[in-house]
């Protein structure tokens, strides 16, 4: 009823008409499929050329035979011959002009009070699998909209709100395929042998190519779908009777688990960055809020979707910090945290601070966005209602694209969160500030900012790699020897002492441009 804002009785009424309802007790449940089904027939039917006695509603697009008790004729001497009925399904009056046969038959059927379906000149047969033909006790006879399964991955459904509507998505495809595979078999007759063969299904189409191939990655996320739909499902009344080893047999082969080598990617420096985004174009306001957008980024490290929900109110440059309200903004688990302006970003301050001020001179208050649609800047603002967010990440990835093109390299906004990763490898110097840098990121350790964020490339690294072993440093318990030799407290018979000795020649060595060690 919401989605096609329609009353009870219509949606009464569809099903009357071929909408089938899944099998099962207490309130309709459709599939999306079915309800795609019967609308895409209504359509076809409605370009079909209207029977005598037959209506089409201007409101509901509905074809429909009225009742007689509602049928109005009029004439006249511009309008010709016209009737007048109510739709049964939303009940709004609605007109057809006829011809004078039709008008003579509509005539004699509101007197005599005869079904309008009487005076059609034919009765076309109802489409095939139109109505609920099954039989009693035939719940996945073909003519139901569904199979008995829908209220269970309906209450499923209700079970993972909790995710993101992109992640329901991606397991209901799984979960549907699952089914299909056992042929709509009732889940709480799933056996062993039905589970393997959608498993080994997976893995004869991960060897297939064109449409129906699978790569590593679907057939690794599927099979983990559905074996957590099985786990699940075990635990609801009336499946507690199913085998606990079903979600075992969804166990891939040891070789799918290898993933790739991760690719690096590819982030500026600092100094890099803060020159990029001084070099961005700032001739209108659309260009100036790009350029705070993408200054944004660097200054709070904020995903890409949290900028673009950003208010006015969530930014106090007088504490330096900014606050990631999970309530409003769209970040990854809703997280309430308040980020403090990181350490070298002073220039992307000074331009976030300047396009507040902007902002602010043209009329914005606290609870407008900070980041609006550029058609909020270029017409004149109405201050009777606030100005809302934009809906999409759209214009953060089109202000990456402006920087970029300034770096002459290929940047996502996903950058801004690898460059202060990797300027907290270089700025922290104890274990504290190093958690303090990564809970600044909306981490909840440091061990996932390492992981994740900052990775060095393979000329990054090798060229480190170089230098530390050119530079030949010592270790704690090196340094200790040294230390002993120097105030003579190692036997000269000890194999320390042949150690210390040994160490001492090369640093001296090493200090004249040579690294050879050489015995004592």
């Amino acid at each position: 009823m919401e989605l096609y804002d329609v009353c009870r009785n219509t949606v009464s009424n569809w099903v009357g008409d071929g909408l089938r309802p899944s099998p099962g007790e207490g309130q309709h449940l459709f599939r999306g499929e079915e309800l795609k089904r019967f609308h895409e027939l209504r359509r076809s039917r409605s370009r079909q050329s209207l029977r005598h006695g037959q209506f089409k509603c201007f409101t509901c697009k509905a074809i429909f035979f009225p009742e007689v008790g509602s049928v109005e004729i009029l004439s006249g001497a511009h309008r010709g011959l016209t009737a007048f009925a109510v739709c049964p399904n939303c009940e709004v009056r609605n007109s057809k002009f006829l011809n004078e046969v039709e008008c003579d038959k509509l005539k004699t059927a509101v007197q005599t009070h005869i079904s309008l379906q009487v005076i059609a000149e034919d009765e076309a047969c109802p489409p095939a699998g139109i109505g609920k033909i099954r039989s009693p006790g035939d719940e996945n006879a073909a003519g139901s909209g569904g199979s008995r399964n829908d209220r269970t991955v309906f209450h499923w459904q209700q079970y993972a709100v909790r995710y993101d509507a992109k992640t329901i998505a991606a397991h209901l495809v799984s979960i549907r395929e699952f089914e299909a595979s056992v042929g709509e078999k009732p889940f709480e007759k799933l056996r062993q042998e039905d589970v393997a063969g959608y498993r080994d299904g997976l893995l004869l189409r991960l060897e297939e190519s064109g449409e129906n191939g699978l790569s590593c990655s679907t057939v690794r996320h599927r099979a983990s779908h559905v074996r957590a739909f099985l786990i699940w499902l075990r635990g609801q009344d009336g499946f507690r009777r199913l085998s606990a080893n079903l979600p075992g047999y969804l166990e891939l082969p040891r070789k799918l688990s290898a993933k790739a080598l991760p690719k690096a990617r590819s982030y500026p420096g600092i100094e890099d960055a803060a020159a990029m985004i001084a070099g961005m174009p700032v001739g209108s306001l659309r260009e100036r809020r790009d350029q705070a957008i993408a200054a944004m980024a660097f200054l709070s490290g904020f995903r890409a979707t949290a900028p673009t929900n950003l208010r006015l109110r969530h930014v106090e440059l007088e504490n330096a910090q900014v606050i990631h309200d999970g309530r409003s903004l769209k970040g990854k688990n809703g997280k309430n945290f308040v980020v403090s302006f990181f350490p070298r970003t002073e220039s992307f301050e000074r331009v976030v601070r300047e396009w507040i001020e902007t902002i602010v001179r043209l009329g914005f208050g606290e609870d407008d966005a900070l980041f609006p649609d550029h058609r909020q800047l270029v017409h004149k603002l109405s201050r009777r209602r606030k100005i809302e967010p934009m809906r999409s990440v759209g214009s953060v990835t089109r202000a990456f694209k402006a920087a970029s093109l300034v770096a002459h390299a290929d940047y996502s906004p996903h950058c801004a969160r690898d460059t202060l990763a990797a300027l907290g490898g270089l700025i922290c110097k104890s274990a504290r500030e190093r958690k303090a840098w990564s809970q600044n990121l909306g981490h909840e350790t440091d061990v996932i900012t390492e992981r994740y964020y900052g990775k060095l490339k393979d000329d990054q690294r090798s060229g480190i790699m170089t230098e530390m072993r050119a530079r030949g440093d010592l270790i704690d318990y090196e340094k200790d020897l040294l230390l002993d030799l120097f105030f003579n407290r190692l036997d000269r018979n000890s194999p320390d002492y042949v150690r210390a000795t040994k160490l001492q020649i090369a640093l001296i060595q090493s200090e004249q441009g040579s690294c050879q060690v050489v015995e004592p």
